[in-house]
This record gives C-alpha cells, sequence and structure tokens, in this order.
C-alpha cells in the first residue's frame, strides 16, 4: 500500500564536518539585507535558484550553440566541431586513432614505454597544454590492446588502491589532483600508499598511468614505488611533420614551423596544422591561430593611451557582452562612477592655455561615432527584432574580446581593478546578466585565473552577494567545463567546495555539478550530490531537488542520465517507509521526484520523456521509481502528473510513441500489487477528465489506464 510518510527533516547520518553557526547559513538574496548576511537556505530558496538557473539556461546554451557546442571563449573564439564530450568513461576507438596517428613521442617516450611494462602504473608530470593527455593513452595502447578507460581527475590516492581494476583494461587520470586530502593540490602520497595503487593494478593485470602537474611526492620516482617521468612538448616542428604526413609540401611546412614559438601548445600546434592541410598559407596559419595580426592592432590600439572613457568602454564590453546601446551606456555610466573613487581623474584645468579649444557648455560630444571609430576595437551592428530598429556593440572582431583582457590586466593596476569588481558586484543582482559576467570572467581566467578565483568564484561561492554571486560563479564554472583544458580546474575547485566548503559554497558547489559540468563527469556529479543529501548540514533538501536538474541535463547532453537512475534506485532500495531510515528514504524520494518532473533546459519538454524515447531499456527501472514515487502520499499526485505529461511527450519526441507509453506504464504498473493498480487507475483517470486531454494526447494516458486494468501480475 502507498508510503504515509511525514514530512521529516533530514537524517542526523554520518555527518561529513560539522559546520559553525556562521557556516550554516546562507545570502539567499530574498530580502535587502547587506552583502554577505546570512540567512538559511530552505527548500523555496533552493528551488528560487535551480528556477532561476534553468531560466538563464536560454542565454546559456544559446551562446553554447551558437559556437556548434561551445561557449569556445578560452580558445581564441573558436567553435569546436561538437559539444565537448563526458571527461570520464570509455574511450572510443575513434578517439584513440585520432590520438595515435597524431602522438610525436619525446625524449622521454622510451623510459616511460619501459617503466611502464614493468611497473604497469606509471606517473607523468610536466606543464599543462603539453601533450601528456595523448601521451596517456598512447602509452597505454602500446601496453594493452584493451579498453581504455578515463577516471576522474579527482579520484583519491585511496580509491586508485582499492578500486576494481578490469584485466587488460588500461586506466588513465588525466591532471590528477587529490582533492580528498584537504587543500586543492592536497600531498602527493606516501611511498606505502603508492605501493596500494601498484599492487591493486598489478593483481588485476591492468595498466595505469596517471598525468599531473604537481609534485611527485616520495612515493613516486627512481627506485619508489611507482615510477615518475617527466614529460616535456614535442617541438612545434615534428608535430607538425606527423600531423601534416605530407599532405603539404616540405617547404610550406618548415616555412610554418619556423613561424611557431617553441613554447606553442600542442593543441595550437594542432589548429595550424589543420589550416594548412586546408590550403592556408603559412603566415596566415599562424598567424589566425596565434592571432598575431589581432594582437598587434589591438596592442596598437593600447599603445596611442586611449582616455578613461574608451578604456572602460572596451572594459563593459570584453566582461559583458551582448547589451544594447542604452543598457550599455547605463553600465558605463556606473563603471566611470567606480573609476572615478578607485582612480580620480585630474583635476580641471587652471588656465586658459590647458583648456579645451571648445568649452564644454558648447560642445555636445558625438559619443557613439566616436565609440565605433574606423580605428578602434568596437563597432555598432544592427540587432535582429522583428523589424524594429535597434542596435548593439560589439568587439569588430571575437579575437579581441580576449585580446583587450590581456592588455588590461597586463597595462593596469589594481585601481582599475577594484574598479571592475566594484562595479560587477552590482551587475550580477541584474538575473539576465549573469550569464554575460561569466562569459566574461571565464575569458578573464586565461589570462589570470588567481584574479578570477580569489576575486569572485571564492567570495562570491561563499554568499557575499547572495544568491546573485553564487549563481554567476556557477555559470564561470560551467562554461570552464565546456572547454576541454578547463574542465578538470573546474572540477577540482566544485569538489573542494562541497567537500570544504562552508553552506553557501557546498550549496554553488552543488548547483555547479547539476550543470554543465556534470556532463563532463557523470559519476562524480552524482555521487557528490548524493554526499549531502543524507548529511545534517541544512542541505539535504536542496541537494535532493539538484538531482533533478543534473539528470536534466545529463539528458540533454545524452550521457550518464542512467547513472543518476541506478544510484537513486540502490539507495532507495535498502530503505523503508517507517524506522531508522524513514528520513533518508523521504529524502531520496524527493530527489527522485525532482528527477521525473525535470524539464530539458532548451526544450522545456519533460527531460524524462527524451530518456525513455533515447533508452527504452531503462523502462524496468524508471517505472520503478515512478512507482515508488507515486506510493508516497506526499509525491503521489506531483508523480502521476509528471507521469502523465511524459507519456503524452512521447508524441513529440519518440519515433513510437506508443511502443514507450506501453513500455513505461508496464514497468509502472509491474511493482503494484492489485489494490494499488486500482487506486492509480482511478487517480489516472481522475486527471484525465480534470485535464481535458483529448484525441492522440488522451490516448498516450488511456495506455496506462489499459496496462493498469490488465496488467497480468497480481501480489
Amino acid at each position: 500500500m502507498p508510503d504515509e510518510e511525514p514530512a521529516a527533516p533530514p537524517p542526523s547520518a554520518e555527518e561529513n564536518g560539522e559546520q559553525t553557526d556562521e557556516d550554516t547559513s546562507r545570502a539567499n538574496g530574498k530580502t535587502a539585507q547587506p552583502d554577505g548576511a546570512p540567512t538559511d537556505l530552505n527548500r523555496s530558496s533552493a528551488e528560487n535558484d535551480l528556477n532561476t538557473l534553468n531560466q538563464n539556461n536560454y542565454y546559456f546554451y544559446r551562446e553554447v550553440d551558437a559556437r556548434e557546442g561551445t561557449i569556445g571563449v578560452l580558445n581564441g573564439g573558436e567553435a569546436r566541431e561538437r559539444p565537448p564530450t563526458a571527461a570520464v568513461g570509455r574511450i572510443d576507438a575513434t578517439a584513440i586513432a585520432a590520438v595515435v596517428d597524431s602522438y610525436v613521442p619525446p625524449a622521454t617516450h622510451d623510459e616511460a614505454i619501459a617503466a611502464l611494462a614493468e611497473h604497469r602504473v606509471l606517473v607523468l608530470s610536466g606543464d599543462p597544454l603539453i601533450g601528456k593527455r595523448h601521451a596517456a593513452i598512447k602509452l597505454l595502447r602500446e601496453a594493452t590492446q584493451g579498453p581504455l578507460v578515463l577516471l576522474s581527475p579527482t579520484i583519491s590516492l585511496e580509491s586508485l588502491g582499492s578500486r576494481t581494476y578490469e584485466a587488460g583494461h588500461g586506466y588513465a587520470a588525466i591532471d590528477w589532483c587529490d582533492i580528498e586530502r584537504g587543500r586543492e593540490g592536497g600531498r602527493p602520497g606516501t611511498e606505502f600508499e603508492w605501493l596500494a595503487v601498484r599492487g591493486r593494478v598489478q593483481e588485476a593485470g591492468a595498466h595505469l598511468v596517471v598525468t599531473t602537474a604537481g609534485q611527485v611526492g616520495p612515493g613516486l620516482g627512481p627506485g619508489a614505488a611507482v615510477p615518475c617521468v617527466r614529460w616535456d612538448r614535442p617541438s612545434p616542428r615534428s608535430l607538425l611533420a606527423r600531423l601534416l604526413d605530407g599532405r603539404v609540401e616540405a617547404a610550406v611546412q618548415e616555412q610554418a614551423a619556423a613561424l611557431i614559438p617553441a613554447e606553442c601548445s600542442v593543441p595550437g600546434v594542432v589548429r595550424i596544422a589543420e589550416r594548412l592541410a586546408a590550403g592556408l598559407k603559412p603566415d596566415d596559419a599562424v598567424s589566425a591561430v596565434l592571432e598575431l595580426v589581432d594582437r598587434e592592432h589591438v596592442e596598437t590600439w593600447f599603445d596611442k593611451r586611449p582616455d578613461r572613457r574608451q578604456i572602460a568602454e572596451v572594459a563593459v564590453l570584453a566582461l559583458v557582452p551582448g547589451v544594447r546601446d542604452r543598457r550599455f551606456e547605463e553600465l558605463l555610466g556606473r563603471l566611470e562612477s567606480e573609476l572615478a573613487v578607485h582612480l580620480p581623474p585630474p583635476g580641471r584645468p587652471t588656465s586658459a592655455e590647458d583648456a579645451p579649444a571648445v568649452s564644454v557648455e558648447n560642445a555636445l560630444p558625438q559619443v557613439r561615432t566616436e565609440r565605433a571609430d574606423a580605428a578602434g576595437l568596437i563597432e555598432r551592428y544592427p540587432v535582429p527584432g522583428g523589424g524594429r530598429a535597434a542596435f548593439g556593440l560589439r568587439f569588430k572582431k571575437e579575437s579581441y574580446r580576449s585580446l583587450a583582457l590581456t592588455e588590461l590586466w597586463r597595462r593596469f593596476d589594481s585601481g582599475l581593478w577594484d574598479a571592475v569588481n566594484n562595479w560587477l558586484r552590482g551587475v550580477v543582482k541584474e538575473a539576465d546578466l549573469q550569464v554575460p559576467v561569466a562569459t566574461g570572467l571565464a575569458l578573464l581566467s586565461a589570462v589570470s585565473f588567481e584574479e578570477v578565483e580569489s576575486q569572485y568564484l571564492e567570495p562570491w561561492s561563499r554568499g557575499a552577494l547572495q544568491a546573485a554571486g553564487q549563481l554567476t560563479a556557477v555559470f564561470v564554472l560551467s562554461h570552464l567545463s565546456l572547454d576541454d583544458d578547463h574542465a578538470a580546474t573546474a572540477l577540482r575547485i566544485a569538489t573542494r567546495w562541497v567537500s570544504h566548503g562552508n553552506q553557501p559554497q557546498r550549496w554553488t558547489a552543488a548547483m555547479v555539478f547539476s550543470g554543465e559540468l556534470g556532463a563532463r563527469y557523470p559519476t562524480d556529479a552524482a555521487r557528490r550530490l548524493w554526499q549531502l543529501i543524507p548529511q545534517t548540514n541544512g542541505l539535504s533538501e536542496p541537494a535532493a531537488l539538484a538531482m533533478g536538474r543534473l539528470f536534466a541535463t545529463l539528458v540533454y547532453r545524452s550521457r550518464g542520465a542512467a547513472e543518476v537512475i541506478r544510484l537513486l534506485g540502490d539507495r532507495l532500495a535498502p530503505t523503508r517507509p517507517v524506522g531508522r531510515t524513514a528520513k533518508l528514504r523521504r529524502l531520496i524520494l524527493t530527489a527522485i521526484c525532482s528527477v521525473l518532473s525535470g524539464r530539458d533546459p532548451v526544450t522545456g519538454h519533460p527531460s524524462a520523456a527524451h530518456f525513455l524515447a533515447d533508452r527504452p531499456d531503462q523502462a524496468t527501472p524508471l517505472g520503478g521509481l515512478w512507482a515508488a514515487t507515486w506510493r508516497n502520499v506526499h509525491h503521489r499526485e506531483q508523480a502521476l502528473e509528471s507521469l502523465a505529461k511524459t507519456l503524452i511527450c512521447q508524441l513529440h519526441v519518440s519515433d513510437a510513441p506508443h511502443r514507450d507509453a506501453r513500455l513505461l506504464s508496464e514497468a509502472v504498473a509491474l511493482p503494484l500489487d492489485r489494490l494499488e493498480r486500482g487506486a492509480m487507475y482511478a487517480d489516472a483517470s481522475g486527471l484525465l477528465r480534470q485535464r481535458g486531454w483529448s484525441g492522440a494526447e488522451a490516448g498516450q494516458v488511456q495506455i496506462l489506464l489499459t496496462v493498469l486494468r490488465e496488467h497480468p501480475t497480481a501480489k
């Protein structure tokens, strides 16, 4: 019979570090309070935050989709060919082949191969963006022809020494950092701990490669438990030769190699090779990737010492793109006011010789014309508006945006940046500007990550600006998650917040894990959200609600959603409506209800409908969760409503809507006894009459009614 579960507070289960009264508070932005004044996080506040995230998804995914699947802000403005893939799990054969075909062995390659063959575990250390990921995959492929699997960058050393490895498999932990050890970066581990890792891998007959830019520690290196090989970037000349493989003339290849600086990243050389293969001249290919001409133009503009208004205009457009004329000018005025405080302008002229030729009273500045000067960086452009004339501002080239931020950071001291900081604190309180600001801060992080992390991400995630700052921090990490080279950094930050932050910071991390970061690391995201649910830190119910947003994100990105269904089913199974697990059961059912009623971030369709259409094999576990949720008196109405809408939505998202509706209906009916099926039949019949569905929509719900009436099982 249905669970008669009373409302109850979260369980006092394992406490993962009790917080102080100050820490277990939150600025939710719903009442007028000074910055940083905390209030308790409750279900209503959490729902408001998640709703705001979902509303801003329109702006977020609009920009993502405009760049063919990635924001591109850290990649010179270039679009990628497809959305970023999950950063964990089995590597497909095509990706492995691409790595093998383009791999250039450095001087330490043979040493690494020999060490991996002897010990089966190897650590590669070296600077970022020098090809360690490709190296790990290539080394593993030489060591084994079995499946290759990417592990989480934040997997603990203890987990590396205790997890299950499959014989013949190769495993890689790229950009590894053991967050569980406290501070980000952690300690590198003892020799005993690395011995445990080596023993586990050897016993299984597997291979493991770990790449890191951090310390190697006493357990690594010559004569230690696990060998550590220093990795260096391949020379641009040798990498070009391997990538082009005779597709361009040797003279062209040599000319391009001579133009590439030795410190050019491996991804940069890859993009140059792609342009050479497409027929670009060496000068054009190198210049396009390294932005040499654009860089010179931006530097020249700054060298001419533009006035404070021009500097402010560039800063506004770089940090808050996509606004129209009046909005831009309003934001500009606010930044100029901050600049007047932090960098006061010189005094007025005191003599006739110093006075301007035309008095201020008689001159009406043609600011908009001057702003779009032919020699400048900015242009006005007509904004499509259904026939209504409107204008916005943008950089003349997309690359100017990141280059302008680089020059602003290089040329101006903290006076400017303190003004920018104070200005942005006000800007992000306008909800529709949070995503644009996040793109600007993501770009700035490529120039000075320390500035973005210390001045924005840390204080904002801790509640300094209430919900507005937390939501903007979420979008900054979401943007970083879209970039292959920075996703692991976003994961480390969010993991540190959820494990060691105060309450607002943990909630910020939960929201991060429910979005694009979760799409890159589905298992990490589900595990970290679950980590919060049983705790007594005031985040149990909010984290349960965030599980629904994670599911919607994973369905939208077509990866890992089944992991959420499996986890919730496994956690629910041993609980009971009464007794010591009753409180935990209530929280799990809250999470399940959030999952089943979640919406696609773009189409607004039920995420469960898309999931069922893509994965009809998951109908049984999905239906089991629906049955369990309907059994609960507190969730029954919402569960039935979401089930009916999912069945109806199959008409729009499935190639076989009747089949999928029947599969799901049978899966829902299977765990129910005869009396329960009769009760659901009555509820569903009433809902059908109440909503007035007709035609094909009513037909989808009728499939459920037919199954409930005719289901052969009886308990």
